[in-house]
């Protein structure tokens, strides 16, 4: 996903991380790039997201988030400092 690109990321409760750069220069070999890491505690029913190592906000500071999960939505702004969603 390109940072410019507006909307939001839907996200399941799995362990993996979202990566997102400007899509046209290698400036995300120089550290222009941001990672989320999303993580699954499946015992807590929690889901959290933290900014990858080595990566940075872009673009927009805050991304508006949808985590799906058993027929129900619930919305989280992520803003580069960790975020932890109890859903249980």
């Amino acid at each position: 996903m390109r940072a410019s690109d507006a909307g939001r990321y839907r996200l399941m409760p799995y362990l993996y991380s979202l990566y997102e750069d400007d899509g046209k220069s290698f400036e995300c070999r120089h550290g222009d790039w941001k990672g989320i890491e999303v993580g699954w505690n499946d015992a807590r029913q929690s889901l959290s997201l933290r900014l990858a190592k080595g990566s940075k906000m872009l673009g927009a500071k805050a991304r508006d988030i949808e985590v799906h999960l058993n027929g129900r939505v619930h919305p989280v702004r992520f803003e580069g400092r960790p975020v932890s969603l109890d859903i249980g």
